[in-house]
């Protein structure tokens, strides 16, 4: 073997075993954290030496934030390229969450640690990453597409913080679903989503075990309940309180 190609099996065997570690680490950080997470187990489970490691990564923090960088990579740059091609607010929100679902059924790990990573940020913020921080990246490009939205007259009369950190929590609810309880039917979930944001979703019919009294607008421990129309929803929380749709 010539010096040449010597070099480019050591290069391509260098990048086989960061990919090793990337992807052990990720699923000890999504299992044990950042700090339940040690240079020993990441290099027991890739099958490499803790000097390999360190030859990598020398510092547990940038080992932390490669992973981060790649599971915002695998997940959220995908929805991003996809969503701002479309058009109005809720077809946005639509594809940003189908991409996100499928991508995360795919990768599993990537998901689970996109949810402990958001919370080990929080609380701990100099384990963030700015440039890659997929909390950041997401609620950057809700806050455009709703913004957007607003000047395009989709949204009227809405207080714009609350709508984003509301469709933020839902893609963080998301994430934890599928990486953490996992699910064959994300496809079908997603498109439910889309459905009650274009507002397609089937008509609803009373739930059959809502009383007459109830029904017609009747109190339960100070939480009323306003119906309009036959069709109005009506769900019993903890067998006392009701709350009209």
């Amino acid at each position: 073997m010539g010096r040449a190609a010597a070099t480019l099996s050591r290069r391509r065997a260098g990048a086989e075993t960061r990919a090793d570690l990337i992807c052990s680490a990720r699923e000890l950080f999504s299992r044990h954290g950042y700090h339940g997470t040690t240079f020993k187990q990441v290099a027991h489970r890739a099958g490499v030496t803790r000097s390999a490691v360190n030859y990598h990564f020398p510092t547990k923090r940038a080992l932390y934030q490669t992973v981060m960088e790649a599971s915002c990579a695998a997940v959220v740059a995908p929805a991003v390229r996809e969503a701002v091609k479309e058009r109005t607010l809720a077809q946005q929100v639509s594809v940003f969450i189908d991409v996100t679902g499928r991508a995360a059924a795919q990768d599993r790990l990537a998901a689970a640690f996109l949810c402990t990573s958001a919370a080990e940020c929080a609380t701990w913020p100099d384990l963030r990453d700015p440039e890659h921080d997929p909390i950041a990246t997401v609620r950057a490009f809700l806050t455009r597409a709703v913004r957007a939205a607003e000047q395009r007259g989709e949204l009227r009369g809405t207080d714009l913080e609350p709508l984003v950190q509301l469709l933020v929590a839902m893609l963080c609810g998301i994430w934890f679903y599928v990486g953490f309880l996992g699910t064959e039917h994300e496809r079908a979930i997603t498109s439910t989503i889309r459905q009650l944001l274009t507002g397609r979703l089937p008509t609803l019919t009373e739930v059959p075990t809502v009383s007459a009294g109830v029904a017609a607008g009747a109190t339960r421990t100070g939480a009323s309940s306003t119906t309009t129309a036959a069709t109005s929803v009506l769900v019993r929380v903890d067998g006392d309180t009701w709350i009209g749709q």
